[in-house]
């Protein structure tokens, strides 16, 4: 029987819940309204996203500093000051923000970081290795849940427009972060060394399986803008949104399930063959789509990445996350693990932002299935080189 998760746990998932409206009030928010002021939405948002991962990826090796240096809670908590500021400034500018793509993404970059490396670094540090597994699913069950209610917020508040009003409900959601910050529980103050990258090097040069570890991370990071061009070429085909609000919140509820199931029964023992059905089944859903795009293959498509792919993205961070507390990386450098990790993924986002980038430049937006179909290819690719991992630290 799997034991119940501690508390620091249960903290991260809150967390990682709240940053979910978060995601939806100023993320998603905000690529809608450059899209709603920009003459090429494509460009715009490709330039505003590759601002915001330049940041989380560089960002990360100061963070990594921070994160050696003093209490690592602390430094989590600096993401909150960094969304005021965010949001004073998308205040001041209006709609003005088209004309400053590269600050608004820079600021939202350092929004990301701020969040993102502290919290990584926490998980490996506060969930076991045997109870990784189920801390990633039961994750995903709560963040999609969430993405159930808040897009119907959202649609206000994109029609209305109004920037002051989603401020308003940023200070709420700031304030319960803010809370639930003193509800973690003790930790060292600051790591027993200084960051290392040099000594760090030295041990992928050693062990080859963490070179594999980052292969297999920017290989997802240029899968991870699937959804965005799924939802691009499907508007394009039919000229329609084909009520993706509502297959959305469908999907939302399939993954919601499927979290939940694996929660419950999720053991490392199982990756391997978990994996290989979950692949079998996307790509079975990822080809069809490509291969004779319709309403039904859309569907197909949407169900299995619903469902197969959302297990393939828990194997594949539970691999990641495991890796790092292994005896591969040790204490010492899983700050600099996960600083090369976070430039890993960040490069494969970029290659892909720079496709799409392509795309809205010389208007071949035709050809966006086949960007599908790489995609698709580059995530199947990662699975089995985070499989590959997964059994040689088992067999170590």
């Amino acid at each position: 029987m799997f034991q119940k998760l501690s508390r620091d746990s249960w903290v991260l998932i809150a967390f990682s819940s709240l940053r979910k409206l978060t995601d939806v009030f100023v993320g998603a928010f905000l690529v809608a309204y450059i899209m709603r002021l920009a003459t090429n939405d494509i460009v715009a948002v490709s330039i505003f996203r590759l601002m915001e991962y330049w940041v989380l990826a560089f960002g990360s090796i100061l963070i990594a500093h921070l994160c050696k240096a003093y209490n690592k809670v602390f430094v989590f908590g600096l993401h909150l000051v960094a969304y005021v500021v965010l949001m004073a400034v998308l205040i001041m500018l209006g709609d003005n923000v088209i004309e400053q793509l590269f600050l608004v993404g820079t600021l939202y970059g350092a929004v990301e970081v701020f969040y993102s490396f502290p919290f990584n670094l926490m998980i490996t540090e506060k969930v076991a290795p045997h109870q990784m597994a189920r801390f990633i699913s039961i994750k995903s069950a709560w963040r999609n849940a969430v993405s159930i209610i808040a897009p119907t917020v959202l649609g206000i508040f994109i029609t209305i427009g109004s920037f002051v009003d989603m401020a308003r409900v940023m200070l709420i959601i700031i304030c319960l972060e803010f809370g639930l910050l003193f509800m973690f529980g003790r930790s060292r103050h600051r790591d027993s060394c200084p960051i290392d990258f040099s000594g760090f090097t030295r041990r992928i040069m050693r062990f080859p399986i963490i070179r594999h570890m980052f292969l297999a991370e920017g290989l997802r990071g240029f899968a991870d803008l699937m959804g965005t061009t799924v939802t691009m070429y499907t508007i394009y085909l039919f000229h329609t949104d084909l009520n993706l609000g509502f297959f959305t919140t469908a999907f939302a509820i399939c993954t919601i399930i499927v979290s939940t199931v694996y929660s419950h029964f999720s053991h490392h023992q199982h990756f391997a063959f978990v994996a290989q059905m979950c692949v079998l089944g996307f790509a079975v859903g990822v080809g069809s789509f490509c291969a004779a795009p319709g309403q039904i293959t859309y569907f197909m498509y949407g169900f299995v990445y619903a469902t197969a792919a959302n297990i393939i993205y828990h194997i594949c961070d539970a691999v990641m996350f495991n890796l790092g507390q292994s005896h591969l990386v040790t204490n010492n450098f899983k700050s600099e693990y996960l600083t090369l990790r976070e430039i890993s993924f960040c490069t494969g986002r970029w290659a892909a932002l720079i496709a799409l980038l392509y795309i809205g430049v010389f208007g071949g937006v035709a050809i966006l299935r086949w960007g599908v179909l790489v995609m698709g290819i580059a995530l199947i690719l990662s699975t089995q080189i985070s499989v590959a991992v997964s059994r040689h630290l088992r067999e170590r």
